[in-house]
């Protein structure tokens, strides 16, 4: 017995490292197996994840697809104007929190708005990127790659096509930055350790990772370092083996280059025209993190507890899958609740009529905005109703609607009708006139599964557009300018007479800011105050308004409001009148009135001075007349009497001679008698003449002569040349007090030129014209600071432009002036044929002495004084 024992004891030791063993390899095959079928059944969570987050993704753009192929046949949109703006704005606004802008494009692929409004973007041509060529071409909705979008991130555009009565007018679409994307839908999956999440293009490019880094790059490239990214994708994209769907899902087995296994699940499934994959990443060691703890506190803790460790672990984790699928499920329906309430908010509150029918056409639901249109309370009054029956459907369009096509069509509705017959309960009275758009929905077998039913009151609108074209037929035949402009002053109708004022055409005119047709140079404020003007009641007035050639004309405007059957203000009306004429005669009659007040001015300044220039001499000569008969004065006195009263009368008849010159050149009686004149002689003769009357004042009197003598001789009138010099030096030596007056001659390309320069008082510039208007001088109310009619200037101008010359001025007001007279040069004789001639004249003045002369004068005066002149010269006289 002892023997025995003594033998079994060793056994049992034996035993043990069999047990041991037997006990090891169980739990290394119980630890594999947990370990595979974790690995497997996490893997399998992971597709799951993958295909719901897919899923998400799919219904998302599905829904962002109907809802833009729904926006874009709206006639606000299909048609571009500023509704379109207002839609897209709404639509932006309830989308904003996934979507980063809307776009409008037209058909050659430029961008025509986009909202939120960005000014840089408008106008940019995009037709290079790849799915707006692809939406332009197809004319079917594109799902683009990730791309950098011209408002400056990356993003993947929803672009469907924008028809307009069955021609493609451009496309519309919502710009979705991948970030967003990414995180609504697969920010949520957690993954363990260094696993990691990503969302590829059709095109392997990563439309979301969570380095940011990483987005928009080629997932090959970035994975160049970690595994052979390219043997990944090529075995995604091999087709699915006995698969009637698009998608395809399974898990790839890579090993890295540290040779750590790592787990690959993905989900490629079709995203409209693309196709998506979902790539969810686990390393082995992470996966089994728990399992390996476990292991490792099983060989420490006694070995009996490794099976019930083994159990408990194996209870837990199959526990805790449970729990994962039930927090799956309440996390799946939780979705869907919420996607559901959302809907239905969107249903219920759209100000669109929305109903739902299934494919009998019976009616399923039906929103606030549909039941307001028809006047229906609750919706149970319409569970009769029947699409089918009810809409003024004909067979033709049944028959489209069965096939899948969308109708859309405009019906006036009766609803006295309606009431008449009973067919249900209305509030609404009168006619009404509604758009229809009804768009059948489709199984995943693509038969119908039932139909939407969208409804639009245009009635307003269509009475509003009848409305406006009464007025504009009206308004056509109108001779002033009538205009009509919504609330922001944007012209949206304008009648002929306002295009030919402006030179415009209506389509040049017709959505353009009233702004352009305003001139700059109307004062500050004025157009501003128009608007709020018209708001409050009216506005008239006048202002500056501009045509399409840039010319800027005057107008009287009158505007006033156009409002509602509520009585809101809706629009603006203008009517206008060109006064250019107007103001002409306005300027015109002004100016007459100055120039009449000018002259009337003028009349009484030369009154006033003739007044003085006849007068004064007038006096001094019979004042000293008398003087000479007093017998107190002495010789010499009685002698500078005689001066004075010669003085006095010279000057009163140099006043009546300009008068009469002034006569002649007014009536053309003042002919021009040319002959030969040296006139280097006559220039020093008067500048002998001169000199005594400029020492008797003090100052300096220059001459200064360029012309040589053999071109001293021209042929001209020698008595007007006469004139103008004496007038010229005359003036200088009158107003110059001190200084000097310089006088001048020379050619200058055959011209000759004469000038007086002095330093006097000079002439003002407004006046530095009108001294040469007759009975003018610098100052007309100073006709008493200097002798003169004011005619002398006159005189000269006229004497110098009928010798074919001109007289110019250069002058300061307290510094002095320059005359320039130039006169062409025509000249005359030599020297030695003047000698001649002059000897010839001495001959005949030698025969002429013993003369008989008859005096055509019937002043006694005059005669007598003729007379004795002429006694003088040995000539008998008679009348």
């Amino acid at each position: 017995m002892g023997k025995s024992e003594n033998n079994w004891f060793p056994r049992r030791y034996l035993l043990i490292p069999f047990f041991l063993t037997m006990f090891f390899v169980v739990f290394y095959l119980v630890y594999t197996d947990i370990k595979e079928r974790t690995i497997k059944e996490f893997n399998n969570e992971q597709i799951m994840l993958a295909k719901t987050a897919s899923r998400g993704i799919s219904s998302f753009f599905d829904d962002f697809r109907a809802n833009l192929v729904f926006m874009s046949q709206l006639k606000h949109v299909s048609s571009f104007s500023e509704d379109t703006k207002s839609v897209m704005a709404k639509f932006y606004e309830i989308h904003k929190g996934v979507i980063a802008a809307v776009t409008r494009i037209d058909s050659k692929g430029i961008i025509q708005y986009t909202y939120p409004f960005d000014s840089a973007v408008i106008g940019q041509n995009i037709s290079a990127q790849t799915h707006v060529k692809q939406v332009l071409s197809t004319h079917q909705p594109v799902i683009s790659d990730v791309f950098l979008a011209v408002q400056g991130y990356l993003a993947v555009a929803i672009h469907v096509p924008v028809f307009e009565n069955g021609i493609l007018t451009g496309s519309l679409a919502v710009l979705i930055p991948v970030d967003k994307l990414g995180k609504k839908y697969l920010g949520e999956i957690k993954v363990r350790g260094t696993g990691n999440i990503w969302l590829l293009s059709e095109n392997g490019n990563e439309l979301y990772c969570p380095d940011n880094e990483h987005a928009g790059k080629p997932f090959v490239e970035n994975m160049h370092d970690d595994f052979d990214a390219g043997t990944l994708l090529e075995e995604i994209e091999k087709p699915a083996n006995q698969s009637t769907e698009n998608s395809k899902m399974d898990i790839v087995v890579i090993k890295t280059k540290s040779f750590n296994r790592q787990f690959i699940a993905y989900h490629r499934a079709p995203i409209g025209n693309t196709y998506w994959t979902i790539l969810i990443r686990n390393n082995e060691k992470d996966i089994n993190v728990g399992l390996s703890k476990l292991r490792n506190r099983l060989i420490i803790v006694f070995l009996f507890l490794v099976a019930t460790i083994a159990y408990y672990i194996y209870s837990v984790t199959k526990y805790r899958d449970a729990l994962k699928d039930e927090e799956k499920r309440k996390a799946t329906e939780k979705t869907l609740r919420e996607s559901e309430a959302r809907f239905r908010t969107i249903f219920n509150e759209s100000p669109i009529g929305i109903e739902l029918y299934n494919a009998k056409g019976e009616l399923i639901n039906s929103n606030k905005a549909s039941l307001k249109m028809f006047g229906i309370e609750k919706i149970d009054d319409l569970k009769h109703f029947n699409l089918f029956d009810g809409i003024s459907l004909d067979s033709e369009k049944i028959e489209k609607l069965r096939k899948g096509e969308i109708i859309t069509y405009q019906s006036v509705f009766d609803f006295d009708k309606v009431n008449n017959k009973g067919l249900y309960k209305t509030s609404r009275r009168g006619t009404a006139i509604f758009d229809y758009n009804i768009t059948s929905l489709h199984n995943n077998d693509d038969t119908v599964d039932g139909y939407l039913l969208q409804i639009q009151d245009i009635t307003d609108r269509i009475r509003a557009e009848e409305e406006i074209t009464m007025l504009a037929h009206s308004l056509k035949s109108v001779n002033e300018c009538v205009s009509i402009t919504d609330m922001h002053n944007n012209l949206i109708f304008v009648n002929e007479s306002f295009c030919n004022t402006y030179g415009y055409t209506k389509e040049e005119l017709i959505g353009k800011h009233l702004e352009m047709l305003r001139s700059l140079n109307n004062p500050a404020g004025l157009t501003d105050a128009i608007l709020p003007s018209t708001i409050q009641g009216e506005w008239r007035g006048e202002l500056l308004n501009k045509r399409k050639d840039g010319t800027e004309f005057p107008i009287y405007l009158s505007t006033t409001t156009i409002k509602d059957k509520d009585g809101n203000p809706i629009g603006l009306i203008g009517v206008a009148s060109d006064i250019t004429e107007r103001k002409q005669k306005e300027e015109e009659l002004i100016m007459a009135m100055e120039k009449a007040e000018e002259s009337d001015r003028l009349k009484s300044a030369f009154l006033a001075n003739m007044s003085h220039e006849i007068r004064t001499p007038m006096n001094g000569i019979i004042g000293f007349t008398e003087l000479l008969s007093d017998t107190h004065f002495s010789g010499e006195e009685k002698q500078e009497f005689i001066d004075i009263i010669r003085k006095s009368g010279q000057r009163m008849l140099n006043t009546v001679n300009d008068l009469i010159d002034i006569a002649k050149i007014e009536t053309g009686q003042m002919p021009v008698i040319y002959d030969e004149t040296d006139v280097v002689e006559q220039i020093e003769n008067l500048y002998r003449f001169f000199q005594h009357e400029a020492d008797e004042k003090g100052i300096a009197f220059l001459l200064n002569n360029e012309i040589s003598p053999e071109y001293s001789i021209i042929k001209t009138d020698l008595a007007k040349l006469d004139s103008i010099f004496t007038n010229l030096i005359k003036n200088a030596i009158k107003y110059t007090s001190k200084g000097s007056v310089e006088i001048g001659c020379r050619m200058i390309e055959n011209r000759f030129e004469f000038y007086v320069r002095d330093t006097g008082i000079g002439v003002p510039k407004h006046r530095q014209q009108a001294i040469f208007n007759r009975f003018e001088q610098a100052d007309i109310g100073d006709t008493r600071a200097f002798q003169g009619s004011g005619l002398g200037l006159a005189i000269t101008k006229a004497y110098a432009e009928m010798l074919g010359g001109k007289i110019t001025l250069e002058s300061e007001e307290g510094k002095g002036s320059v005359f320039y007279f130039s006169v062409p040069v025509e000249f005359g004789e030599t020297e030695s044929e003047i000698l001649v001639k002059n000897e010839l004249q001495a001959e005949s003045k030698e025969a002429g002495k013993k003369l008989k002369i008859m005096v055509a004068e019937d002043d006694e005066i005059g005669y007598y004084y003729l007379q004795t002149v002429l006694s003088e010269m040995e000539c008998e006289t008679f009348r």
